[in-house]
């Protein structure tokens, strides 16, 4: 996982998170380890982001994802699958 894991992240999801103007808060994991499958080739260096987000009835609701360092590139792996704890302020993403 390279030194600006989270800017890289917090540019992913200010590009495709289809709820980013409704966000309210955001944290996120230290890197870990993930099992990626044998397509994937094994483990991979991953972070986990819980968002937090007003749903159309004006209830926070939490949405976790899951990204990976793979190739020289941050990619969104996985969405809604893992319990994201160790939880940390993602104030770069806040700042936006």
């Amino acid at each position: 996982m390279p030194r600006n894991y989270r800017s890289l992240v917090a540019e992913q999801i200010r590009a495709f998170y289809r709820y980013r103007h409704v966000l309210r808060d955001a944290k996120i994991t230290p890197p870990y380890q993930r099992y990626g499958g044998l397509l994937r080739g094994g483990t991979m260096p991953a972070v986990c982001v819980a968002l937090y987000r007003a749903n159309a009835f004006g209830i926070v609701v939490r949405d976790n994802l899951v990204f990976a360092y793979r190739d020289g590139e941050m990619l969104s792996i996985l969405l809604g699958t893992e319990s994201c704890s160790d939880l940390s302020d993602f104030t770069e993403l806040k700042r936006s």
